[in-house]
């Protein structure tokens, strides 16, 4: 990033000069195998493990349950002062949502009445 950034004020053509003067072939390795393709890979870096930190688990265990007590706690909230509640917006609410007749959210008992007397489906066979 410091790379870039370092370049940000330069022109791109500039930039990319920059970048590839930078580039050190010997970084990585590029070979034409028998059929043509083109395969390149770059030697792992050596990497100074004295720069990295352990870990430490419980650390972490413990921020994540803390993370997952405020995010109970604010669903719980949110629930509370929601308008909605647990069984979701009631009609009116619905039509000024979705800007529609009276008619499309309101409830049909007499047909929920007749699904309820009729006769079972029969099995298939």
């Amino acid at each position: 990033m410091k790379l870039l950034s370092s370049f940000s004020i330069l022109s791109k053509p500039a930039a990319i000069r920059a970048l590839s003067s930078k580039f050190n072939a010997s970084d990585c390795h590029i070979v034409t195998l028998k059929d043509g393709t083109v395969a390149a890979w770059h030697p792992q870096k050596e990497y100074s493990f004295q720069r990295t930190q352990a870990i430490d688990l419980e650390a972490v265990n413990k921020e994540k349950k803390a993370i997952q007590e405020l995010q109970a706690a604010d669903n719980y909230q949110r629930r509370q002062s929601s308008q909605y509640k647990d069984d979701g917006p009631d009609n009116q609410t619905l039509q000024n949502i979705f800007t529609v007749g009276p008619l499309e959210f309101k409830t049909r008992p007499r047909e929920d009445r007749l699904h309820e007397t009729a006769a079972p489906i029969p099995k298939r066979k």
